[in-house]
């Protein structure tokens, strides 16, 4: 599409003001994805082409991927190392939600799952600084709905897991719970120092060695009274009800007859 250039400069304007209102923050979930949907919009219009939103990831293909790959013309030492720069470029941005292991049922519920982290991470975060997060089901020890796993000093990329044996209602437990921990590191409140020293929001905490998980001598009470654990269960049951109201009636594309917020 050619543009001419008051028409440029009318897009260009109304990208500035739609970055403006999504940095500013104090809008609602509905709000802000409406935003960045303008943003993507505009960016189309004016030949910026860039990755879109997390949906429209989850709809690209593997062929069309490898495609696109391909297309670049690039060898797989740059291509990564362009991957990395783009994502460190847009984490100031929007959160960035890729996908990893799962086994088919589970994925199912991929493009509800990532609305939902995208929802849980605006109300633990709100305009803070955004996150690159890895979600994959994996076999986690009995009683264990969720896991986090980051490089110690590391506060943009994580990994979560989710059991792969699980209900829809734990994996949502599952995701307010570990979305809240990787707020809680994200925002500099929790900060792992040694495997028994930490600082909880300014001051520093040893843990106990029968806190940790995968001590010989490990005690789950202990565990569950460290502070930020404290912490995480509270907001299990205050997310999950939110996501309840947020996203009522919504259904799978391929699973109409199944309504997972009732």
């Amino acid at each position: 599409m050619n543009l001419s250039f008051s028409e440029k400069r009318k897009l260009q304007k109304q990208l500035v003001e739609s970055q403006k209102a999504l940095k500013a923050g104090g809008l609602t979930f509905s709000d802000k994805r409406s935003i960045q949907k303008t943003i993507k919009s505009v960016r189309a219009s004016l030949g910026m082409g860039r990755l879109g939103n997390q949906g429209d990831l989850n709809k690209l293909s593997p062929d069309k991927f490898k495609a696109a790959v391909n297309g670049l013309d690039l060898s797989l030492s740059k291509l990564k190392r362009a991957t990395v720069e783009y994502i460190g470029a847009n984490l100031n941005e929007s959160n960035i939600i890729t996908i990893g292991k799962g086994k088919k049922k589970q994925k199912s519920f991929i493009p509800i799952l990532t609305r939902v982290m995208e929802f849980f991470l605006d109300e633990l975060m709100g305009s803070s600084s955004a996150v690159a997060i890895k979600l994959s089901f994996e076999k986690l020890p009995r009683g264990h709905y969720g896991n986090t796993v980051f490089q110690v000093g590391e506060k943009k990329k994580f990994n979560l897991q989710l059991s792969d044996n699980v209900s829809f209602d734990m994996m949502l437990i599952g995701l307010a719970h570990e979305l809240t921990h990787i707020a809680q590191v994200a925002k500099g409140e929790l900060v792992f120092k040694t495997p028994s020293t930490v600082e909880w929001r300014g001051s520093e905490l040893t843990i106990d060695s029968s806190a940790v998980i995968g001590a010989k001598d490990f005690d789950f009470k202990a565990y569950q009274a460290l502070p930020w654990e404290k912490e995480a269960r509270r907001n299990e049951s205050r997310l999950v009800a939110m996501a309840k109201v947020e996203f009522k009636g919504y259904h799978l594309p391929d699973m109409e007859w199944a309504t997972l917020f009732e």
